[in-house]
């Protein structure tokens, strides 16, 4: 069920600009999956993110998130078994004879994020069962809520920037107006949920130019 790192799985991962096409058709199931989220009373420590990828890693590496001096740097890293690795985002692979498969996707250092281990198998069980029945494994995963810890003032949301060519991410504050006349340009790629209802948390919204790709943590939006 919970299955260790494939560089395979990985490297499958549609890019931004196919996985953003995919929204319009399916963002109508995600209450039915934030309802899974809530039966097991994950809302505090998981959300549904959109799958997708900003650059390739090779086999060797791993995807690893850092938080230092305020921002969250996300890098791949060369694996080896002293990195002490958590991992924070999961995708569901369907093997054969419908066996269920969990992969992880990104990782954060155990010492340096504050990361749950996210080993309820019934959850896993009953997302599997609900992502397949709707063919949408490949489209959404399951990613921990691990950014909330951050202290923002009323004029502040979390940016992510990808620069595509150095293959790093980085997340930090910044004002709400630099946002705004970008707004239209946003794609949400992760939804938090609440204990009644879906909370449309804009903790991964992205547009692309010059191949720097920009996310907003923390906003709300209304997607049309």
């Amino acid at each position: 069920m919970l299955a260790e790192y494939s560089s395979e799985v990985f490297s499958k991962l549609r890019d931004f600009d196919t996985a953003k096409t995919k929204l319009l058709e399916v963002e109508k199931i995600l209450p039915e999956l934030g309802c899974i989220i809530r039966k097991y009373d994950l809302q505090e420590k998981i959300g549904i993110c959109l799958l997708h990828k900003h650059f390739n890693i090779d086999e060797t590496e791993r995807l690893v998130e850092n938080f230092q001096d305020g921002k969250f740097y996300s890098r791949p890293v060369k694996y080896n078994n002293e990195l002490c690795l958590v991992p924070h985002t999961w995708k569901l692979e369907i093997l054969s004879n419908n066996v269920f498969n969990w992969y992880p996707l990104e990782f954060g250092y155990r010492n340096n994020l504050d990361l749950p281990i996210i080993d309820n198998l019934d959850f896993f069980v009953e997302m599997s069962l609900t992502l397949s029945t709707l063919n949408m494994e490949d489209t959404f995963g399951v990613t921990v809520l691990h950014r909330d810890f951050i202290t923002l003032d009323r004029d502040e949301i979390l940016i992510e920037t990808s620069d595509d060519s150095q293959r790093v991410l980085i997340v930090s504050s910044v004002k709400k107006s630099i946002v705004d006349k970008d707004k239209d340009l946003l794609t949400q790629t992760i939804w938090k949920f609440s204990s009644n209802n879906l909370e449309h948390h804009c903790s991964g919204h992205c547009h692309h130019c010059n191949q720097h790709c920009h996310h907003c943590y923390g906003c709300c939006l209304v997607h049309g």
